[in-house]
């Protein structure tokens, strides 16, 4: 790893896909600054420009090469943010169930993504070794405690849903945008892992790192809806985008189509039905027009990147559940209208990035 030394900015993309995607442009400029808060510098319209990840948890570290002590500063800050936001979440995805009378489980599954800091410099993954734009995956096969290691049983699990999930999110969402080795981590397995037992967590990937701290989900549609999520997220990499509805939104939509393209390998691998493609906590394309208000727009949906700003509060994080199933709904309206939009913006933003 080593720190970014460069300011990047994200050029305009501008493509004519259908009638239903806006020409955007989408910027975001690392700043090498010491403060923990990052904010929007440009507040122009479809013109924004951070100066930093303003969707990341950025943990600052003395040492990025030791791993350990890596792997521990992100667990406590992760968990910190994990624990603040829990209880009124939980709380309102029990409201939405018993109001909608959802009948099947909905499991929330949040992606969280985690930048590593070294005096005040953000630290970019290693480079990969070819050109072919492709993730490889290590899942850690371990029969001790607290090692972040899977069981075998459990490594197997996730190298079949890859196997199913991965080709066909290339699909879906083009190639990576770089080469790499991508560790998943079992974060039920680490020293002082914090109990989720409503999933309401979906994973959080490492860019820094190049790693997703999984957990050990019960149902195979959690495995399946979060890993692939996370997948997505990987596939940017160092070049995910700094604003949540399009980040999240997008790694969230991705994931359902991918899924929805993937439903008969899946039916065939894990029993039909094993796999709801219309989970409420994820899509609100069925009362899309009824949600669609603006106060849901924000630079962020929970303002992890923010120390005492005036959107940290306790009701904040109510606006999650919607702004995450909105922003994926969005998406998937465009991709109805131009199926290959992911796959092409993907490579454009690549390009221009």
């Amino acid at each position: 790893m080593k720190p970014i030394n460069t300011r990047t900015s994200l050029k305009i993309v501008s493509r004519s896909f259908s009638p239903l995607v806006l020409s955007a442009l989408i910027a975001l400029s690392t700043s090498l600054v010491q403060a923990q808060q990052y904010k929007n510098v440009v507040n122009t319209r479809f013109n924004t420009i951070a100066n930093g990840p303003l969707h990341a948890i950025v943990v600052d570290v003395a040492d990025p090469a030791n791993t350990a002590a890596v792997d521990r500063a992100v667990m406590t800050q992760v968990r910190s943010v994990k624990h603040a936001r829990a209880a009124s979440l939980q709380a309102e995805v029990e409201t939405l169930k018993r109001t909608l009378k959802w009948k099947k489980s909905a499991f929330l599954g949040i992606p969280d993504i985690v930048y590593i800091r070294q005096n005040g410099k953000l630290v970019s993954p290693k480079a990969g070794n070819s050109r072919g734009f492709d993730l490889t995956f290590t899942i850690p096969v371990s029969t001790s405690a607290g090692d972040g290691g899977w069981t075998q049983a459990q490594h197997d699990e996730l190298v079949t849903i890859i196997n199913v999930m991965y080709p066909t999110l290339k699909v879906v969402y083009g190639d990576p945008s770089r080469s790499g080795v991508v560790t998943i981590v079992n974060d039920d397995n680490t020293a002082n892992a914090l109990s989720d037992p409503n999933a309401l967590s979906g994973g959080t990937y490492d860019v820094s790192n190049s790693k997703i701290h999984f957990a050990v989900y019960n149902s195979i549609q959690s495995k399946v809806l979060d890993l692939t999520q996370m997948l997505a997220i990987a596939f940017r990499g160092p070049k995910v985008i700094s604003y949540d509805a399009w980040e999240r939104g997008m790694a969230r939509a991705a994931t359902l189509e991918t899924v929805r393209t993937a439903l008969p390998t899946l039916n065939a691998t894990f029993g039909s039905n094993s796999v709801n493609v219309s989970d409420p906590l994820w899509s609100s394309l069925d009362r899309y027009d009824l949600m669609n208000q603006i106060p849901l727009g924000n630079d962020r949906f929970f303002p992890v990147s923010s120390v005492n700003g005036v959107a940290n509060t306790a009701t904040f994080p109510n606006m999650l559940i919607p702004r995450l199933s909105m922003a994926s709904s969005a998406w998937l309206k465009v991709v109805a209208e131009s199926p290959n939009f992911f796959a092409a913006f993907n490579q454009a933003y690549y390009a221009a990035a």
